[in-house]
């Protein structure tokens, strides 16, 4: 009766250890399946005209080529629009992705926002822009 408590104790010994053992790779891979983004940033925090070109940037580093998509908030219409991807391709090495946008479709003011998107997944949101006046500006000369 002993023995055979003995190798029940040692059979589930080793199933708790191959556990942790398979835990373990789990984890080690979900800390790469996202890439890392920081110091993300909008040129002109504030602006009072609606329809100014706003730069956006963000850092990126991963194991491999990913695709980013940058999202902004359209104080016009209150919904996210896309702006675009930009490619990460300097493969575990920081690298500065940059975009350009508007954050109106017509005339707006408030606090606009941007969210970096990988496969569907949000990476980071932020605050950003401020339109401070509803007033259109348009080039040309008199």
């Amino acid at each position: 009766m002993k023995g055979i408590a003995i190798v029940e104790i040692a059979v589930f010994a080793t199933l708790i250890l191959l556990l942790l053992i398979a835990s373990s790779a789990v984890e080690s891979s979900i800390i790469e399946v996202q890439p890392n983004l920081e110091n993300a940033w909008v040129d002109n925090s504030s602006s009072d005209t609606c329809d100014q070109l706003f730069n956006y940037t963000v850092t990126c580093t991963f194991s491999s080529e990913v695709n980013i998509l940058l999202e902004v908030y359209n104080l016009s219409d209150q919904e996210w629009r896309a702006v675009g991807y930009r490619t990460y391709n300097d493969i575990s090495d920081p690298q500065k992705l940059n975009w350009s946008s508007k954050i109106c479709s017509g005339e707006c003011e408030g606090l606009s926002w941007y969210k970096f998107k990988y496969n569907d997944v949000i990476l980071l949101t932020k605050q950003g822009p401020t339109i401070t006046k509803t007033e259109k500006t348009y080039g040309g000369g008199g």
